[in-house]
């Protein structure tokens, strides 16, 4: 599960292989958070609110980068980590 960004305790990645659409998986001590970049939406678990504002905030700055990184990653090649 590629690690494509750690900020402000939570940890964000992908996993190789996954299932449309492009999502992130989101880590934030035991909360768990999938996150889908196109629409954007929470698809499953929460972070707290506060935490889960700043993550789907910076999703929305970051998707076209989080989208590119998902294509990289489905077709078994590296991303680079994103800037938080």
């Amino acid at each position: 599960m590629p690690e494509l960004c750690r900020f402000d305790g939570i940890t964000i990645s992908m996993h190789i292989n996954d299932h449309d659409p492009p999502h992130i998986h989101a880590r934030y001590g035991e909360y768990r958070v999938r996150v889908t970049v196109h629409p954007l939406e929470v698809s499953r678990g929460g972070l707290p609110a506060s935490k889960q504002r700043l993550l789907l905030a910076w999703v929305r700055k970051r998707n076209s980068e989080l989208r590119e990184a998902w294509d990289l990653i489905q077709n078994g090649q590296t991303a680079e980590r994103i800037a938080p």
